[in-house]
């Protein structure tokens, strides 16, 4: 309850300071007043056009970091398990984790369309996170477990169940929480650098060019909502499946 307090009362402070700050600058182009941000955020969520926007993006980064956790743990179990497969990952996985999204976002133009461009952005950009994350998990699974496992002749679905998945969670949970927030941030940059049309990326853009200071702030906020709601889903489905595996054990 202490921490709740103190986490309001802190967005509170910041928000105060926000406002003292649009006040003293006495220019909506520079600063624009917290009210005038809300104002736009309520404007934004009731005309349907932009419900489309939000639609589209939630869409495409929701598609995209599904493969590539679907995708990031299937690779690491095979890496883990054919040492030849981690070998052969280990360039491509390499060359995601490092180059910039701007350079793949121009690469990735040249064989998709802009609409569907920010889906594959999130997937390139999350896939070596939940793959890495996955691998490290694995070879860390504790040995002495397994080796009862072996002793007993406990059937290999249950090991993988019980024993490599229940070890991974920890892991997983850690990783997914950051890949979250890169995610929206890799998929909103997509959007903006690649004007996909009908996007939340290029309703920032157009508030940029357009000058609208509070709506460029109202966007931004209400990408900081979805990006915590989606990671508090996220961590919610993850803890109840730990849960739901732990207490079949």
């Amino acid at each position: 309850m202490n921490g709740n307090y103190r986490k309001w009362g802190a967005i509170v402070l910041w928000l105060l300071i926000w406002h003292l700050g649009a006040l003293a600058a006495a220019n909506s182009l520079l600063l624009p007043r917290v009210d005038e941000v809300f104002r736009a955020l309520l404007f934004i969520l009731g005309d349907g056009q932009n419900r489309v926007r939000i639609a589209n993006t939630v869409f495409h980064i929701f598609c995209g970091f599904g493969l590539a956790f679907i995708l990031g743990i299937g690779f690491g179990f095979l890496s883990y398990f054919h040492v030849w497969l981690k070998d052969v990952l280990n360039i491509p996985v390499s060359f995601l984790k490092s180059v910039p999204i701007v350079s793949l976002v121009i690469l990735l133009l040249l064989y998709f369309g802009s609409e569907i461009l920010p889906l594959f952005i999130v997937l390139s950009m999350v896939f070596p996170q939940i793959y890495t994350a996955t691998l490290e998990g694995l070879l860390k699974t504790d040995k002495n477990r397994l080796e009862m496992a072996r002793i007993y002749g406990m059937k290999r679905k249950d090991v993988l169940r019980h024993i490599y998945f229940h070890d991974l969670l920890n892991y997983l949970r850690i990783n997914t929480k950051i890949s979250i927030g890169f995610a929206w941030k890799a998929g909103v940059a997509a959007e903006v650098i690649a004007l996909s049309k009908i996007s939340m990326g290029e309703a920032l853009y157009f508030s940029k060019i357009y000058l609208n200071t509070a709506d460029l702030f109202a966007w931004t906020v209400l990408i900081l909502c979805l990006s915590k709601g989606f990671e508090k889903v996220s961590m919610c489905l993850l803890g109840g499946f730990r849960h739901g595996n732990t207490s079949s054990l």
